[in-house]
């Protein structure tokens, strides 16, 4: 069973936690001294060494990969280092703050035939995985994605939020020919509310609408087709019925997207052969975030 440690324990650092935990051998864990995680690992999983220091943990040498789930400017030398180390690499998305940075530590990973692997979880989702083959008889006309949450005010909003509908815009539509920043308005941070129009070839457009500023959490995406409107409704498909003037649900995810995608790091690092098309999509949204920033 593949060894493998977590670095990071916040809240999504978490989550991927009890998602690798149940597919292989979570052997350490690393969190920027926070006692509160400190403790919760101990609680919930004590035969899970806990190591103090990054340096320290790659050093191991029954350790196979890293789990990244720490905040996005710290990742290139996480990443750097840990392949650098022999391991493999899971890195939480944004991979990098820029695209120099992504393409060196591809380098490195192909350099020494080593998995990275990056977390665009939607891009795992059932419910896109069934989109896609809608559009395959049924274009795409029209798209509209809206988040609205409170926080996290500690990560830059593009980087954080708005690569996720980036990469599910480019499984859809792939690259847009444009992208244009309609508003951007700032609070607690230089931006917090962001509307973006992303136009495409055929005069198909698309929205992108972030505010981490709601008092409510909602995720959707509105697709109109040449004969259909969609809804992906956090988990949920529906279809528009033009005779009730309602949605119906077509579809509902029983298997998470992140459970998905971890199975699918691991079976990639058992692979003879080592698939990047993970990474070249992260590649592809930060190409795009780098003409925002």
């Amino acid at each position: 069973m593949i060894k493998i440690a977590i670095i990071g324990l916040g809240y999504w650092g978490k989550k991927l936690l009890k998602e690798f935990n149940e597919i292989c051998d979570v052997c350490y864990c690393c969190t920027k001294g926070n006692k509160e995680n400190i403790k919760w690992l101990k609680n919930h999983y004590p035969k899970i060494k806990y190591i103090s220091t990054f340096d320290d943990l790659i050093k191991q040498n029954n350790l196979q990969a890293v789990v990244i789930a720490t905040p996005i400017n710290t990742h290139y030398l996480l990443v750097k280092k840990s392949l650098e180390a022999g391991k493999h690499v899971f890195v939480e998305k944004t991979m990098t703050q820029n695209l120099i940075q992504a393409k060196t530590i591809l380098d490195i990973a192909k350099k020494k035939k080593k998995m990275l692997f990056v977390g665009h979880i939607f891009l795992y989702h059932p419910i896109l995985r069934q989109i896609k083959k809608i559009i395959q008889k049924d274009p795409i006309t029209y798209i509209h994605c809206t988040w609205t949450k409170l926080g996290t005010f500690n990560e830059n909003l593009v980087l954080d939020f708005v690569s996720h509908f980036l990469s599910i815009l480019n499984e859809l539509l792939g690259m847009p020919n444009e992208i244009i920043i309609l508003e951007s308005k700032g609070f607690t941070t230089k931006c917090d509310l962001i509307i973006l129009e992303v136009k495409y070839q055929d005069n198909i457009k698309g929205i992108i609408e972030i505010n981490r500023l709601s008092n409510y959490k909602k995720r959707t995406i509105s697709i109109s087709t040449r004969k259909n409107l969609f809804l992906w409704d956090d988990d949920t498909l529906l279809k528009f019925n033009r005779k009730k003037l309602s949605f119906e649900q077509i579809l509902e995810s029983k298997n998470t997207a992140l459970a998905l995608e971890c199975i699918e790091f691991i079976n990639l690092i058992k692979a003879k052969s080592k698939d990047y098309s993970n990474i070249a999509k992260g590649l592809k949204v930060l190409s795009i975030i780098e003409k925002l920033m």
